[in-house]
C-alpha cells in the first residue's frame, strides 16, 4: 500500500526490473530477474515489440518512460529475448499474446 514507508522504492525497483526483463537481450540478466522474483510465466503482448510501438516512444509514465527508452535503445540492435519466441516455446499463443514458462523446455539454456 502506498502509505507504507518503503512503498515507492520497492515499486520503483520492481517496475525497472520488469522493463529490464521484458526488453532484455541478455538471457543471464533475464534469468537472474526471474529467479530473484520467482517468476515462472511471462505474458508477452506482441504489439509491444512492433516497430510502430517501439518508435512511438511512450511505454510508461515518468519517471520510468525515459528509463524504458534507454533499455530499448540499448537492446534493440542486439535483439529482444521475447520478440520472436521460437515455435514450441509458448504455453499459449493467439494473435495478440504469447505466454511462456521461463522454466519450460529450458527457456534460458
Amino acid at each position: 500500500f502506498p502509505y507504507y514507508r518503503k512503498y515507492y522504492s520497492e515499486i520503483s525497483c520492481r517496475t525497472r526490473d520488469f522493463f529490464r526483463l521484458y526488453y532484455s537481450s541478455d538471457k543471464n540478466e533475464a534469468k537472474a530477474i526471474c529467479d530473484f522474483y520467482g517468476i515462472d510465466y511471462i505474458v508477452i503482448d506482441k504489439e509491444h515489440f512492433s516497430n510502430a510501438y517501439l518508435e512511438g516512444g511512450f511505454f510508461y509514465h515518468e519517471p520510468f518512460n525515459n528509463f524504458v527508452k534507454k533499455i530499448i535503445f540499448s537492446n534493440r540492435d542486439l535483439g529482444f529475448l521475447f520478440k520472436d519466441i521460437p515455435a514450441g516455446k509458448g504455453l499459449y499463443e493467439d494473435e495478440k499474446f504469447i505466454v511462456i514458462g521461463v522454466n519450460e523446455k529450458e527457456f534460458f539454456l
